[in-house]
């Protein structure tokens, strides 16, 4: 054995010991699986050579939230469909001066109207209570109904009589009545029939005296003088009526004996002498003006289209009285093969149109029908020889449907006029108006129109739009626009600009909302509108203040109409539709 030959078997078993003193130290270093444990763990089968790895799930692309019927909302993935709900997280209820409060989702803006939790009512001791709600803090106030208890006097004992209030309680006394052993038969100032009490009755005679509507008797005059500066004047009646209600001590008692210096007419005052057998007391006393003595009226009757009058005349002073007789309106009895509907006093035909026999006519003011082709409110209408429509007639007031987002849909909720139709969506964008549907329709939204014979359709939509891009926001109000011409052949198509909003109270209710923005939208709204030779209606100058913002009582959330400003709403666009 050579040398070299040596040296390698020394070596190969130099290593063979190494690798044994290896797997030794890591048996007895490394973490032991307890054999128990170790039975339950699977071992994972490694991938067919060349087989990718499983990929991760994707990240959720969101949706915005929209409101469901049970104060929760709901968004959904745009790419895998699922769905995310949660509960709604309002904001501090509003009072609306109405007996409810209103509160908004922060999230996805539903609005919650809610009657409101009154307290006991509190009286403020002027004839008025108050209850304040427990949710909102909103105050409401009342009169007091009172519920009347007469004690009357006895020989020892003043009479009086109790009033309590049957909704707060609130309780005091007046009408007082002297003890029989007290009693002065002499009248009270202001008692003006000596019944030893003061009324709102008498109050409400002096009251008329001092305004010449009422005429006293002359032994009344001294009474009614309260404050005895000589003549009636409203003072007086008031005095009388804080005696009513036992808010002034009784009057001082006098007898007076009276002589007529000079009597009143219809234009000039005139004088009482008055002289008091208690105390001596001598004065003047200014007697009102009467009343005119009017005559039997001249009449000048009214017609269908001019006023009349009829006209009084004093028959001491010669005073003219008139009041005006309206017009009576013309009285039309219906169509005839000759004639439209015609006026049974006047014989004026009703121009426009008329319905015969199931044909329509259209009459002009001098009671002569269209024929041939005509355009009526921005319609063609072709009418043949005898005046007969072969396009037919939808007549009476436009058919008018609104769509859009949750400004729609505070419109519906408080608007009392009638003839429109609305379909509106909280959270609704411009580009979901042809997936998103009314709740309870199977239709979307920008379907609803079809069929329904509308003559005018408004769109309301881009208040949740504020931050798209104008550019592509504009070219997806402009397939709207498209598709209702198309859907609603018939009707004229108006684009509404977005509502004004009063910033302060909109961030104060969680919404980022400014001017700016809306105006920015409209003017998209405004030119894709014309482009496409549809109505554009511009609500900023109806409703804006001097801020350039609208009216903080407006909107609670300084968005959505409440309403009153609803139904001002109403009179506004239909006389924009008409």
């Amino acid at each position: 054995m050579g040398m070299k030959t040596f040296m390698r078997r020394i070596m190969k078993a130099l290593s063979l010991l190494l690798a044994v003193v290896l797997c030794l130290s890591a048996f007895f270093v490394a973490p032991r699986v307890p054999l128990a444990l170790a039975n339950e763990i699977e071992e994972e089968e490694p991938g067919a050579p060349g087989e990718a790895p499983e990929e991760p799930e994707h990240v959720h692309e969101w949706g915005d939230w929209y409101e469901n019927d049970d104060d929760t909302h709901t968004r959904t993935c745009a790419v895998c469909g699922a769905t995310e709900t949660g509960d709604c997280e309002f904001v501090e209820p509003l009072f609306d001066m109405e007996g409810h409060h209103v509160s908004g989702c922060k999230t996805c803006g539903a609005v919650k109207t809610e009657d409101c939790v009154f307290g006991e009512a509190k009286p403020d001791g002027k004839g008025f209570h108050t209850a304040v709600c427990e949710v909102c803090g909103g105050e409401t106030k009342a009169a007091c109904e009172y519920e009347d208890t007469v004690t009357p006097p006895t020989e020892t004992a003043e009479g009086f009589t109790t009033h309590v209030c049957k909704v707060c309680g609130y309780t005091f006394t007046d009408s007082a009545t002297p003890a029989e052993k007290d009693r002065d038969e002499s009248p009270m100032l202001g008692d003006l029939d000596g019944d030893g009490k003061f009324t709102a009755g008498e109050a409400r005679q002096i009251l008329r005296a001092a305004l010449s509507l009422d005429t006293l008797e002359p032994g009344q005059y001294a009474l009614a003088d309260i404050d005895m500066d000589g003549k009636i004047t409203a003072s007086d009646a008031r005095l009388s009526l804080r005696f009513s209600v036992g808010l002034e001590s009784v009057a001082i008692r006098h007898d007076y004996t009276y002589e007529v210096k000079k009597g009143a007419s219809c234009t000039a005052t005139g004088e009482l002498r008055l002289i008091c057998a208690y105390c001596g007391d001598d004065r003047q006393v200014v007697i009102p003006t009467a009343a005119h003595t009017f005559g039997e009226p001249v009449i000048t009757a009214a017609t269908c289209t001019e006023t009349g009058e009829s006209v009084w005349t004093c028959t001491v002073c010669g005073l003219e009285k008139r009041d005006i007789l309206l017009p009576t309106g013309h009285d039309y009895a219906a169509p005839t093969a000759d004639h439209g509907k015609q006026c049974k006093v006047c014989g004026r035909t009703e121009p426009g149109w008329t319905e015969y026999n199931g044909e329509w006519y259209y009459y002009n003011e001098d009671g002569t029908r269209l024929t041939g082709k005509h355009t009526i409110d921005g319609e063609i209408f072709y009418f043949d020889e005898d005046g007969v429509s072969s396009t037919g007639r939808r007549g009476g007031e436009p058919k008018v449907a609104v769509l859009g987002d949750s400004l729609v849909v505070s419109l519906q909720s408080y608007v009392t006029g009638s003839g429109y139709d609305f379909y509106g969506k909280v959270s609704l964008h411009v580009n979901t108006m042809d997936s998103k549907s009314v709740s309870g329709s199977d239709r979307v939204i920008l379907d609803e129109v079809i069929g329904r014979d509308y003559d005018r359709v408004v769109v309301l939509v881009g208040i949740n739009d504020l931050d798209y891009a104008n550019s592509a926001w504009g070219e997806a109000y402009r397939t709207v626009l498209r598709t209702l011409k198309a859907n609603a052949p018939g009707a004229r198509i108006y684009a509404h600009g977005i509502f004004p909003v009063n910033e302060a109270r909109s961030r104060a209710n969680g919404y980022v909302t400014t001017m700016a923005k809306v105006l920015a939208k409209n003017e998209v709204i405004r030119q894709v509108a014309a482009e496409e030779d549809c109505y554009y209606l511009d609500p900023i100058p109806r409703f804006t203040n001097e801020d350039g913002e609208l009216p903080y009582d407006a909107a609670t959330d300084g968005i959505h109409f409440g309403p009153t400003y609803a139904n001002i709403w109403y009179e506004w666009v239909k006389e924009k539709l008409y």
